[in-house]
């Protein structure tokens, strides 16, 4: 694994340059960072860290047992948090889900936890 270019690392892990600018600024030693601006260049052992410091998303598995009052959500249980969460859907599948189950992302930018359903991921 060779040096590789801070937009290529970026790209790969679905964040604006800007945003894996500031990773860097802040987290890294000099020695792990070459360049400057697009023309940024991140060693080995920085792509390691980088990799430890950008946050992924987690998809769940739930079951929908009802729907909400906000006709916008649905009430899944799911049974790694093992609680009832309520989903945020789209529209188009309002009184569709019951007692299907979804894949559902958590979102943790936040102080709590958001929640929205996605489609099935493909492998």
């Amino acid at each position: 694994m060779a040096k590789k270019r801070l937009t290529q690392l970026a790209d790969e892990y679905g964040l604006t340059l800007e945003k894996a600018q500031e990773i860097i600024q802040f987290q890294f030693e000099e020695s792990m960072v070459s360049g400057k601006g697009k023309n940024t260049w991140i060693n080995k052992e920085g792509q390691a860290l980088f990799e430890e410091l950008v946050p992924l998303d987690i998809i769940y598995r739930g079951r929908v047992l009802r729907p909400a009052p906000n006709s916008r959500y649905v009430i899944a249980y799911v049974k790694e948090l093992t609680q009832k969460i309520p989903v945020q859907i789209p529209l188009k599948l309002k009184g569709s889900l019951t007692n299907k189950i979804i894949h559902i992302q958590a979102d943790n930018t936040g102080e709590e936890p958001k929640y929205h359903w996605i489609p099935t991921p493909r492998k």
